[in-house]
């Protein structure tokens, strides 16, 4: 079920961002609808749910159709042939970095963004590399309700979109090479320190999402501790990245060596918190600590990087 719905909204997104759009605010809508009407978790209807607690034929046939139609129409929808055209842009390099002027080096903060708004890939990562996967975590956590309170949920879920979040930071050098800067008179520091500009600009997805999530979940009043846990634990995953990858986290996280101390780094980390908020939701707020090992870490990695002959391809 979640591959058909996923390989229609990718086959939908290739076609048009904008019928991508209308039907998600569709779907949101019914599914809100959904809840705020009858009051019962929308994850009730998921196909395999109903199946084990009530299988039928009908029930059968009916979930059989829910894989193949989405299926069926994104195989029409899909097509192989890349579309040309020609795209003109207005020049939003010095507006943006009008904006960013307070940060560290705002040209190459701004020439980040409108890379990313321009290849369509903040749209299009947001969707399927931050929304979708962490609407389907979430959609199994809802399931343990009954067996372990909201609020301990809501802070688990807190961690992982707080990982999830950490990977705009692979977003931001996917496409990206030291090379192309090696003519100009930067270090790889100041390239790191653009690229955390542009990370900070990003956490507003994450925000927006864990605030809206809190809000329908019925935890409003656990806002804060939730929101600092996010980017308490997004801010310190960047800093493991930095430091054990470099401007390179989409080739050396798969590095044997590297994946290893990454987990081992992030496992620490969210074992000390998870049992901190079991305790009180309110200890979620100490992950405010979390930033001091962040700015050692991005120190260690700024000079370790540095010293490093980074290749160019």
């Amino acid at each position: 079920t979640g591959m058909s719905v996923v390989f229609f909204l990718s086959s939908l997104y290739q076609r048009s961002v904008r019928a991508l759009f209308l039907f998600l605010i569709f779907a949101g809508i019914v599914f809100l609808g959904w809840f705020m009407f009858t009051g019962t978790n929308p994850t009730t209807l998921f196909p395999p749910l109903i199946l084990f607690y009530q299988f039928s034929w009908h029930l059968l046939l009916g979930s059989v159709m829910l894989v193949l139609v989405p299926c069926c129409i994104a195989l029409l929808l899909f097509s192989p042939d890349i579309q040309f055209g020609t795209k003109n842009y207005p020049n939003r390099m010095k507006p943006l970095i009008r904006h960013l002027n307070r940060f560290p080096n705002p040209p190459l903060a701004a020439k980040d963004v409108i890379d990313l708004w321009r290849s369509g890939s903040i749209v299009g990562q947001t969707i399927f590399s931050f929304l979708v996967p962490l609407i389907i975590i979430w959609f199994f956590l809802s399931l343990l309700d009954e067996y372990v309170s909201t609020i301990h949920l809501l802070l688990t879920f807190a961690m992982i979109t707080g990982i999830i979040a950490s990977t705009m930071y692979t977003w931001l050098c996917m496409f990206d090479s030291f090379s192309i800067y090696a003519l100009l008179p930067l270090h790889v520091r100041d390239v790191i320190t653009s690229k955390i500009t542009s990370f900070t600009l990003l956490q507003v997805i994450p925000i927006v999402f864990m605030a809206v999530i809190t809000f329908l979940s019925g935890q409003g009043e656990f806002l804060l501790p939730v929101l600092v846990l996010t980017l308490s634990v997004s801010y310190y995953v960047l800093a493991v990245s930095i430091w054990l990858t470099g401007l390179s986290p989409n080739v050396l996280v798969y590095n044997g060596r590297v994946m290893v101390q990454y987990f081992l780094l992030i496992g620490i980390a969210l074992s000390i918190f998870g049992s901190l908020t079991v305790m009180n939701p309110w200890f979620g707020l100490a992950g405010v600590g979390l930033f001091i090992p962040d700015f050692v870490l991005v120190r260690l990695g700024m000079r370790k990087w540095d010293r490093e002959e980074v290749v160019g391809y």
